[in-house]
């Protein structure tokens, strides 16, 4: 694989480029923009769990927390979120470590 030429793969998301770099190859994932929404139910009801911001694209519900522990700490009643028109809900927070973004996400589909 020539490094200074990309792979790239048609996805059902877009378009996903592959770059090799040594012997490390970087993944360049579709992205999927977010529109902002109001509060979820189920969502915000978590103990302590007031998000920052609440968004969805596509398929997901995002949600960003105050910190990086409340993503570690994050725990919701399933069943309140499985009737949610989203495929997961993603919980998200800036770390505590210098460069780092903690993410939890949940797979809703797979309760169902």
């Amino acid at each position: 694989m020539n490094p200074d030429v990309p792979i790239s793969f048609e996805t059902l998301s877009g378009t996903l480029r592959v770059r090799k770099g040594g012997e490390w190859f970087t993944l360049d994932f579709p992205a999927e923009p977010v529109t902002v929404t109001g509060p979820v139910p189920g969502l915000s009801e978590a103990p302590g769990t007031e998000p920052l911001f609440t968004g969805r694209n596509r398929l997901d519900i995002i949600a960003e927390l105050p910190s990086a522990e409340y993503v570690c700490d994050f725990d919701t009643d399933i069943s309140a979120l499985v009737v949610l028109p989203a495929w997961d809900v993603i919980v998200t927070a800036v770390s505590d470590l210098p460069h780092m973004i903690s993410s939890q996400g949940s797979s809703l589909r797979r309760w169902v």
